[in-house]
C-alpha cells in the first residue's frame, strides 16, 4: 500500500533534480508567507496580546464624549455616574501622570497611573506582592500609598521583595509601597504605560468643575450584563446630567466600549489594511507558483501519461503533485519565518509607542507561518495537480505531441491577469499612503522647530506648595538657563504642542448670557517669551509682558470662530461664567498643531503662566531656542537645574524636531510597509508576466520558425508575442484599477490631504505597472524574434 511517506520521498527526489525550479518556488513562497506571518504576528500582538486580564471582554471603557478630543469625564460627572450606574460590579476613574522619584540613585521622573481605589477590582488582578489600595487611601486627602509595576520593581529595586512595606520618596514625600503587580499586568487605556500606580488626587479647583473633562473611566460588567444595556444606562445618566448642567455637559453622550476595542481603535484600520495587502501578496505569490507548476507539469506531461498508462490512478497522480506542493510550502514557510523574524525586529523599532514586547520569533509566529503555508498548498498546488491528473493518454504519448493545450494556456493567462489586478490594487494603496506622507511632510506645524530643545520639569507640592514659590523657581530657572552657552531664548509651557496631551475648557465671551452650551477651547499657559522661542507668529496685538494678569492671547482659529472680520483685541473671555474673572484679549497668534500634525488646529487660548493671580503650577515644559543644534543645550540646562535643586529630574529631554518625527512616524511606518509590499507585488507580477510569456514563446517555437520561414519579419513576431501579453496585462490593469477605486474607501481614514480616488496616484500606478509589464513581454519577444527557422524546425 502506498503511504504518504512514499509520496513525500518521491516529491523530495523530484525537487532535488530541478534545483533552480525548487529554489525559485521556495523564494517566491517565502516572500508571500513571510509578509503574511509578519503582519498577522503584528495583529496578534497588538490586538490580542495587548490584554492580559481575566475575562477581558467584561472590562469596559466607561466615559462621556462629545467631539474628537473631548471624550473624558469631569470629576463631578464621574461621581454621579458611579453613584447611579447598576451595570458594573466595579467602576474606577483613571488619569495619566508622573512623579519625581528621589533617594537612592539619580532622581528620575516616573510615569504614574492615577487611579481610584477600585481600579484593581475593575482589572480583576491583585498584586502578587502586598495588597491593593484601600478605600481610605482612595479618598481625597487620604493616606498615601504606591503600587509598583513588575518591570519597574525589577529595574529600580532589583526585584527586592522587602521593598513592600518600605517607603520610597515620591515628589519629596515618603510614600509606603503597598504592593507589586504581577509581570505582564497592563490595562491599555490612559494608564497603560504606567510604572507606578498612586491614588487619584485632585487639585481643589478640580473637585467641582464640571467643565473640566480630563478623567478616563473603567468598569467591569456584572456577570450576564450585555454591553449594549450598559451603554444605554450610562447614556441615560449622561443625558440627565446634560439637562441639569447645560453649560458644561450639553451635547455629551455616554460611551461604553471594551478596553480592547478602545486601545486598538486607531491601530485597527491600518492593521486590517495591511492584512489585505499581504493577502494580496500571498495570492500573487501563489499565482506565480501555480503558473510554474503548470509549466513544469506541461513539460513532463509525457512522463505523467506513462505513469497513468502503467496503472497510476487519478488520486495517486494528485497525491504526488500535492506532496510536491506540501514540501515546497514547508520550505517556503521556513524561508518566510526567517524573513518574518527579521521583519518583526524592524517593526518593533519602526512602529512608535508600540506595546509589543517579547522575542521577535515565538510560538504564535511559527504557528501563523505554518498555517499560512498549509493554506497556500491549496492555493497554488491543487489546481495544477488536478490539471495534471486529467491527461489525454493518446495525445500525450503520440510522438511529437506538445505538452500544453488551450485550456492550460487560458488558465495561465487568467492567473497572470489576476496577479496584475491584485498588484495594481496593492500598488494603488501603497501610492496613496506614500502620497499622503509626502503631503503631511509639507504641513507647517505653526512653529519653527529647528534649534528648539524641550524638557519636562515637575515641581512637588511638598517643596513648592505655593504659587509664589513655584513662580520664583520658574523665574530663576529661566534666568539661569538663559545665561547658558548657546541659548538664544527660553520659555515654558504647561502642555507642549505635539507633546502627547492637551488641556481643554469651556469659556464664555463678554456679551453672552451663559445660557445653553458653552464652547470648548484648548488652553495653554505660557511664559512671555514662548511665542519668540517657538517661532509662533503674532498676527495682531502683543505677547504677554512680565508677570501681568487678567490678559489672554487667542489663536487665529479662535478669533475666526467669533470675530471673523473684526479685531478681537479688547474683547474679554471668562472660564467661570459671568462671575469672571474676565480676561482681556491682547493679541492673536498663529494657529499651532497641538494634538497631531495630521489634525487641523483647533481654537487655542494662551494664558500667562507667571500670572500672580493664577493657580498652582505642578508640571511644565521648558523650551530653549539655541544658536546651533538643540542637543548642545542639554548640559547647560542640567547644570542650571542642579544649581537650583539637585533633587529635580529632567524628563523627556527632546529636540522639537524629534517630536515632529515621532508624531509622523506612524504615517511613515505605514508608508514604508505598504511601499515594501507594493514593490514585492510589482516584482512578483512582473515575474509572472515574464514567466508565462516565456513559456508560451517556448511552446510556439515551431510555429514561429514556420512563420519566419514563410517570410514573417521580426516586427511581425514581436507584434504576435507582445500583443498577447499586452492583452493579458491590459485586462489585469483595468480590473485592478476598478478594485483599487472600490477598496480605496477603506484607506480614506488613514490618508491626509489625498483622496482615495486620487487620479495622479492611479495614473502613475498604471503607467509603472504597464511599463514593467511591457518590458516583461518584450524580453521573451526579442528572444523569439532571434529564432533560427532551420533550427526551430529541426528541433521538432
Amino acid at each position: 500500500m502506498t503511504t504518504p511517506l512514499f509520496y513525500l520521498r518521491w516529491a523530495f527526489r523530484s525537487l532535488l533534480r530541478t534545483p533552480a525550479f525548487s529554489l525559485t518556488v521556495i523564494l517566491t513562497l517565502g516572500l508571500g508567507i513571510g509578509a503574511n506571518t509578519t503582519v498577522f504576528s503584528l495583529m496578534e500582538r497588538r490586538l490580542l496580546r495587548a490584554m492580559n486580564l481575566p475575562e477581558p471582554s467584561r472590562v469596559m471603557v466607561v466615559t462621556e464624549f462629545k467631539d474628537v478630543g473631548f471624550d473624558n469625564f469631569s470629576w463631578p460627572d464621574y461621581l454621579d455616574v458611579e453613584r447611579e450606574v447598576q451595570s458594573f460590579s466595579a467602576l474606577a476613574a483613571v488619569a495619566s501622570g508622573s512623579v519625581n522619584l528621589t533617594g537612592d540613585g539619580d532622581p528620575e521622573r516616573v510615569r504614574s497611573g492615577r487611579v481610584t481605589w477600585r481600579f484593581f477590582d475593575v482589572a480583576g488582578v491583585r498584586p502578587f506582592l502586598g495588597r491593593a489600595f484601600t478605600a481610605e487611601e482612595g479618598a481625597q486627602g487620604g493616606p498615601k500609598a504606591v503600587i509598583l509595576t513588575h518591570g519597574f520593581w525589577k529595574r529600580r529595586f532589583g526585584a527586592d521583595p522587602s521593598v513592600v512595606g518600605r517607603s520610597i520618596r515620591l515628589d519629596g514625600e515618603d510614600v509606603p509601597v503597598a504592593g507589586v503587580m504581577p509581570e505582564g499586568f497592563r490595562v491599555p487605556y490612559q494608564v497603560g504605560n504606567s510604572e507606578v500606580f498612586v491614588p487619584l488626587r485632585l487639585a481643589p479647583n478640580q473637585l467641582d468643575q464640571r467643565g473640566s473633562h480630563f478623567l478616563g473611566g473603567l468598569g467591569r460588567l456584572k456577570p450576564g450584563v450585555d454591553p449594549k444595556a450598559a451603554q444605554q444606562e450610562v447614556h441615560g445618566i449622561i443625558q440627565r446630567l446634560a439637562a441639569a448642567y447645560p453649560n458644561n455637559d450639553a451635547g455629551y453622550q455616554g460611551k461604553v466600549v471594551s478596553v480592547q476595542e478602545e486601545a486598538t481603535r486607531n491601530a485597527r484600520p491600518v492593521l486590517f489594511a495591511l492584512m489585505g495587502a499581504v493577502l494580496f501578496v500571498l495570492l500573487i505569490a501563489c499565482g506565480n507558483v501555480a503558473n510554474l507548476l503548470l509549466a513544469r507539469n506541461a513539460a513532463r506531461e509525457r512522463d505523467i501519461s506513462i505513469r497513468a498508462a502503467l496503472g497510476a490512478g487519478r488520486h495517486q497522480l494528485v497525491a504526488q503533485m500535492l506532496a510536491e506542493g506540501a514540501l515546497l510550502a514547508l520550505f517556503g514557510a521556513l524561508a518566510g519565518l526567517v524573513l518574518a523574524r527579521y521583519a518583526m525586529v524592524g517593526l518593533l523599532t519602526l512602529i512608535p509607542r508600540s506595546p509589543m514586547d517579547g522575542p521577535a520569533l515565538d510560538g504564535p509566529m511559527v504557528a501563523i507561518s505554518l498555517t499560512t503555508a498549509f493554506l497556500s498548498v491549496f492555493l497554488f498546488a491543487l489546481l495544477p495537480a488536478w490539471q495534471a491528473s486529467r491527461v489525454n493518454l493518446e495525445a500525450s504519448l503520440r510522438e511529437g505531441a506538445k505538452g500544453t493545450g488551450h485550456a492550460q494556456k487560458r488558465l495561465r493567462r487568467a492567473l497572470v491577469t489576476a496577479e496584475v489586478a491584485l498588484a495594481t490594487t496593492l500598488l494603488a494603496g501603497a501610492g496613496l499612503m506614500i502620497r499622503s506622507l509626502s503631503v503631511l511632510q509639507q504641513v507647517n506645524p505653526g512653529f519653527q522647530s529647528d534649534r528648539v530643545l524641550t524638557a519636562g520639569i515637575a515641581l512637588p507640592r511638598t517643596k513648592y506648595g505655593t504659587p509664589q514659590r513655584q513662580r520664583e523657581f520658574l523665574d530663576h530657572l529661566i534666568h539661569r538657563a538663559q545665561q547658558s552657552p548657546g541659548v538664544a531664548s527660553v520659555a515654558a509651557v504647561d502642555t507642549l504642542p505635539l507633546g502627547g496631551s492637551t488641556s481643554t475648557s469651556t469659556y464664555l465671551l463678554d456679551g453672552q448670557s451663559g445660557d445653553g452650551e458653552s464652547p470648548h477651547t484648548q488652553v495653554l499657559e505660557i511664559t512671555p517669551a514662548f511665542f519668540e522661542t517657538m517661532g509662533i507668529p503674532l498676527l495682531r496685538g502683543r505677547a504677554f509682558q512680565g508677570q501681568e494678569g487678567g490678559v489672554a492671547v487667542v489663536s487665529a482659529a479662535f478669533a475666526n470662530r467669533h470675530w471673523p472680520s473684526q479685531d478681537p483685541t479688547g474683547h474679554r473671555v471668562s472660564f467661570n461664567g459671568s462671575d469672571g474673572p474676565w480676561l482681556s484679549i491682547v493679541g492673536v497668534a498663529g494657529n499651532v498643531h497641538t494634538r497631531r500634525i495630521s489634525e487641523a488646529p483647533g481654537p487655542q487660548l494662551y494664558l500667562p503662566m507667571m500670572n500672580p493671580d493664577g493657580g498652582t503650577l505642578s508640571f511644565f515644559t521648558l523650551t530653549l531656542r539655541g544658536e546651533a543644534a538643540p542637543e548642545a543645550l542639554t548640559p547647560g540646562l542640567k547644570a542650571a537645574l542642579r544649581e537650583l535643586d539637585p533633587d529635580l529630574p529632567l524628563s523627556q529631554v527632546r529636540p522639537m524636531p524629534a517630536l515632529i518625527e515621532q508624531d509622523m512616524s506612524e504615517y511613515r511606518a505605514q508608508g514604508v510597509l505598504f511601499g515594501a509590499f507594493g514593490l514585492v507585488a510589482l516584482l512578483l507580477s512582473a515575474v509572472g508576466v515574464y514567466g508565462v510569456t516565456s513559456f508560451l514563446v517556448a511552446q510556439r517555437t515551431r510555429e514561429i520558425g514556420i512563420r519566419m520561414a514563410l517570410g514573417a519579419q521580426i516586427r511581425d513576431v514581436l507584434h504576435l508575442i507582445i500583443s498577447q501579453g499586452v492583452r493579458t496585462l491590459g485586462l489585469g490593469l483595468l480590473l485592478g484599477l476598478g478594485t483599487a477605486l472600490l477598496l480605496g474607501r477603506l484607506l480614506q481614514s488613514q490618508l491626509y490631504g489625498v483622496t482615495a480616488q486620487d487620479p495622479v496616484t492611479h495614473m502613475l500606478v498604471l503607467a509603472t505597472l504597464g511599463l514593467i509589464g511591457l518590458m516583461a513581454c518584450l524580453i521573451p519577444a526579442l528572444r523569439a524574434a532571434r529564432v533560427d527557422p532551420a533550427m526551430a524546425l529541426r528541433s521538432e
